[in-house]
């Protein structure tokens, strides 16, 4: 598996880790909620679109 694969592994299991400590949906950034059009395009992101720029 190249480093890409192993990268989105990271990514969903840092994901899954959000999910069970209930910030999922929450940016880790400036903890306001990330929209659910963009928890739909990127499932695993865990800034919202402001932070992410």
């Amino acid at each position: 598996m190249g480093n890409a694969g192993l990268l989105e592994i990271r990514r969903i299991k840092a994901a899954l880790a959000r999910i069970a400590a209930g910030d999922y949906g929450i940016c880790a950034k400036c903890g306001q909620d990330i929209t659910s059009e963009r928890l739909d395009v990127l499932p695993d992101t865990p800034f919202c679109r402001n932070c992410a720029e």
